[in-house]
């Protein structure tokens, strides 16, 4: 007996691990859409309709067929293209931190009006700059001896925002 089908899978964008949306837009989801006629059956038609956040890719026919789309592979096809979207996405975004004010293992002191109890001495390592899981630019300090090297238990993470404010590259 012969039948019709229809697949449909959505895909939340503002979900995804990289929260620069915009990374994500018509030309990943494009891709998307010819991983998955790649492998789509002969008879079945791939489409998809894009939202601002939600788009969704559908495999459907209209005629009697005897096969029907091998969902794992479908979804094993939009995974594969998210992970090489996404790694390249990433490594956009590692460029643009090369860009930013501070940098790794730079050194840095409080400004005056931040020095609070601190002495006018005290200085500041960036031990790494990275992405949190939403998007955002996160610095891990470390707090330095009079010697120059990392004091124990003295790492924070701060925002670009809060390095900016209170820190000034130490010369």
């Amino acid at each position: 007996m012969a039948t019709t089908a229809k697949i449909s899978v959505t895909l939340d964008r503002s979900k995804m691990l990289n929260f620069n949306s915009s990374m994500y837009g018509p030309e990943f989801l494009e891709r998307i859409l010819e991983a998955v006629k790649a492998i789509a059956p002969e008879p079945y038609q791939v489409q998809a309709n894009f939202g601002s956040d939600i788009a969704t890719v559908d495999v459907t026919t209209t005629e009697d067929v005897e096969e029907f789309p091998d969902t794992a592979a479908i979804y094993a096809a939009i995974r594969k293209t998210y992970e090489e979207w996404n790694h390249a996405v990433r490594q956009i975004d590692e460029e643009k931190l090369a860009d930013l004010p501070f940098a790794k293992d730079q050194k840095l002191v409080k400004t005056e009006e931040h020095r609070g109890e601190g002495d006018a001495s005290d200085r500041f390592l960036v031990i790494d700059v990275h992405y949190d899981d939403e998007g955002f630019i996160v610095y891990e300090i470390e707090k330095l001896d009079h010697e120059g090297k990392p004091i124990p238990d003295t790492r924070e993470a701060v925002s670009l925002e809060h390095l900016e404010e209170i820190f000034t590259a130490a010369e």
